[in-house]
Parts: structure tokens; sequence; C-alpha cells
């Protein structure tokens, strides 16, 4: 009996002590996990995003952005013998990233970053390829120098912008002006969509003109939330 009674008092030692250092180890997975949850460096949640891309702040910012973007698409077709047939916005609000398991993820230095894009469809007369040309081509440079070691033909890159363009005979799908992707989702501030008009197609303004242009705007960030202590200059 005596043996048997030590027997099991050890199996229970064995369990009791086995028990013990999983308890341990999921209580310091769980401290870490609170840990990165409550450091000021941790990423934003859905809720935080949406309240944050939504302040007042970022919408101001979000309207001057969008007003100086279609400024500069609008000079492009005031400034050339070209006619402005269709414009979408694609503006998002992203978050940053917070340290992962054991904080060995890299992290980002900000909450929140918004960045907007918009992309302008112009149609062009075939008989003035020329005066189209010359004009686009030397618009806007003050923007930024050029980098032609990234153009192609039919396309010039600036500092923030792209320009392309093809005409209604261009059969080199490489450099075929297409059609705006219709599958961005429109779930602002996280992510918005704006087409106007709706119904308007590249390849309508093709037909139409017999030349297209596309010109792709870029703004950056133009809103951003950084985290306690991270701000530049910190």
């Amino acid at each position: 009996m005596t043996r048997r009674w030590t027997a099991r008092g050890e199996r229970r030692q064995r369990d009791s002590g086995g028990a013990k250092v999983k308890s341990g180890a999921l209580f310091a997975i769980a401290l870490f996990a609170l840990s990165a949850c409550a450091s000021p460096d941790r990423a934003v949640g859905s809720k935080e995003l949406r309240k944050l891309g939504n302040s007042s702040q970022a919408a101001q910012a979000r309207q001057r952005e969008e007003k100086h973007l279609r400024r500069v698409a609008q000079a492009y077709a005031d400034r050339n013998h070209l006619s402005l047939g269709l414009v979408v916005v694609h503006d998002i609000c992203e978050p940053g990233s917070g340290p992962g398991w054991f904080f060995q993820q890299e992290t980002n230095d900000y909450k929140v970053a918004c960045s907007m894009s918009i992309t302008a469809y112009y149609g062009a007369d075939l008989k003035r390829m020329n005066d189209v040309l010359d004009g686009p081509l030397t618009v806007d440079r003050g923007q930024g120098a050029d980098d032609p070691g990234t153009a192609d033909p039919g396309q010039e890159v600036y500092y923030g912008q792209k320009l392309t363009w093809n005409t209604v005979h261009d059969t080199d799908s490489g450099h075929l002006v297409e059609d705006p992707y219709r599958g961005l989702s429109n779930d602002p501030p996280v992510s918005r969509v704006v087409r106007e008009p709706a119904s308007t197609t590249v390849a309508g303004i093709r037909k139409q003109y017999g030349m297209v242009f596309e010109l792709e705007l870029n703004s950056g960030d133009y809103y951003k939330v950084f985290k306690p202590g991270k701000a530049p200059g910190h």
C-alpha cells in the first residue's frame, strides 16, 4: 500500500510541476500580448482608424488635397488642346503597424496615414497631335524633375505625376490606356472612390476624340497622426 501511495504521489508531483510550467508559459504569453496592446507603439484598430480618418483635421486636409489635385488635372486641359472626360479619385487611410509577438515586428511611427490619387482621362483630336504633345510634356515641370529612366514610349513621368497616351490606332496592349479598375472598395475613410462621370469610359473617350491621355497624380501622405513621441523632430 505504501509503495502504491508513493507512486501516485510522485505522479501527482510531476503532473503538478508540468502544469505549473504550462501555466507559467501561458502567463508569459498573455503578459506579452497585454503589453503589446497597452503599448503606445501598438497598431490602431478599425474603430480608432475610422475615428482618426473622419476627424475634422483629416477632413480639412482631404478637401485641400483633392482640390489641389483636381486643379492640376484641370490645368492640363486648360493649357493644352485637351478635353477632360473622366476623373477618378481614390482616397485611402491606413493604420501603422505595431509590435508583434515578443516585439519582434518592425513598427511604423504613425497611427494612421491618409493618401490620395487622382487619375484623369482626356480626349484629344488626332489632327492636332503635334500641338497636343508639345503641351502636356512641358506643363507643370516645376512640380519636380522628370525621370526619363522610368519613361516608356507614350509616357512621361514626373515627381508625383505620370502621363500616358495613345491613339485609336494603337494596338500595343503594353501601352494602351485602359478603363479604370472598378473593383475598388468605397468604404470611407478606409477607402473612398469617386468616379465622375460614372458612365464615361476610356474606350468611349478614345473613340470620340481619336486620342486619349491618362494622367496619374499622387499626393503622398496628406494627413498623418504620429504615435506618442514619434513625431518628426522628437
